[in-house]
Parts: C-alpha cells; sequence; structure tokens
C-alpha cells in the first residue's frame, strides 16, 4: 500500500522518481495499492503524470483507490493477508505498522520516528534519491523473506494500552485546568519576559 503526500516529495524530482519506481515495480509484477490523497492527485496533475497513470491503471497488478472512508478499513488491510509492506512518507504509519507487526518502507531521507528504524529495525528508509535507486531497494527487500521476516517481526516499540497511558499522563494538567503542553524555555526556568510586550517595531 502506496500512499505519498509530504510536501518535500511532492516537487517534481522526487515525485516523478517515486512514480517512476512505481511504474518500475508494477513492470516487475509487483501488487500496489496507490492511495490517491488529495496531495498525490495535485502531484501527478502538475506533473502531466495523468496519461502514465492511467496506463498503470490497466495493469492487473495495479489499483488506484480514494482515500478509503475509515481509518478501520486501513487498520483491516494492514492487518491481513493482502498486504505484505506500507510503502509510505508518512510519520505516523511508521508507528502504526510498529504496532501491527508490519514492514515500512519509508520514502524520506530522515524521521521523525527514527525508534523505528534504528530502535527496532522494523522500518527501512528508502530515500527518493532517483527511479533507480527506490526501484532497487524496494526489489530487494521484497525479494528477501529473510529480511521481510525480520521486519516484521520487529520488537513493539511502545508498548501496550497506550491510549490509557497518554490518557493517564494528561489527566492532572486537565483536572486543574492547566495546559499539558508546557514550552522548552518554560521547563528550563528561563520564563517569558512580559514587561515589553507592549513596545511596538
Amino acid at each position: 500500500r502506496l500512499d505519498i503526500h509530504r510536501k518535500e516529495n511532492l516537487g517534481r524530482k522526487r515525485f516523478e522518481a517515486i512514480f517512476s519506481s512505481l511504474e518500475n515495480l508494477i513492470e516487475k509484477g509487483l501488487k500496489i495499492t496507490l492511495v490517491m490523497m488529495n496531495a498525490t492527485q495535485h502531484a501527478i496533475e502538475k506533473w502531466n503524470l495523468k496519461e502514465r497513470l492511467a496506463q498503470l491503471e490497466k495493469k492487473p497488478n495495479f489499483l488506484a483507490t480514494e482515500v478509503w472512508p475509515a481509518y478501520g478499513h486501513v487498520v483491516e488491510f494492514y492487518s491481513s493477508d493482502h498486504c505484505l509492506a506500507a510503502w509510505t512518507d508518512s510519520g505516523g504509519v511508521q508507528e502504526d505498522m510498529n504496532l501491527l507487526g508490519k514492514p515500512c518502507l519509508t520514502s524520506r531521507f530522515n524521521t521523525d520516528r527514527p525508534e523505528t528504524v534504528m530502535g527496532n529495525h522494523g522500518n527501512i528508509l528508502v530515500p527518493p534519491i532517483n527511479s533507480d535507486f527506490i526501484t532497487r531497494v524496494i526489489s530487494g527487500i521484497v525479494e528477501d523473506t529473510s529480511l521481510l521476516s525480520s521486519l516484521a517481526n520487529a520488537k513493539p516499540l511502545y508498548g501496550s494500552e497506550v491510549g490509557a497511558k497518554f490518557a493517564s499522563s494528561i489527566a492532572p494538567f486537565v483536572t486543574d485546568n492547566h495546559s499539558p503542553h508546557r514550552w522548552s524555555d518554560e521547563i528550563l526556568g528561563f520564563g517569558t519576559d512580559n514587561s515589553k510586550m507592549d513596545i511596538t517595531f
């Protein structure tokens, strides 16, 4: 299941590299479902890829789909035997794949979820350098059953009952009617100097 929506991947060079690698992987016989998010549709139109998408849609191993109505449908698909891995540039999907025990292939040069790459090795960064690079890396991962198994069996990072733990950590703030968010300068004891807030520059 492929979803691409981050702004840094929507420029011509990176998006065409990802799209061309999608074409290459379809040609190799991989089954891929592309989720047509608003950003994805915009990039396809902007970079004149509609005809190439139409050609892909004729292939029996490719499906372009609208955004699914409920995230429960996404989780159901990710959890099923029909999904080998997520190919994404999302941050949340990297976390979800860890919880669901499925491999994640992330089309980014870095990630704000480094624990999924370095902590439990369930996620592999596949930076959109060019289409040949992306094609070789994803093909290599998909064809290596031992690597796929290792990615799928990565240790869950976030434990159990994560929602309940989060709720209990913010409960004291809610009870006291305080914001659970604090700025770094407040935590370090610097506070905010309001004495000159009325000065117009």
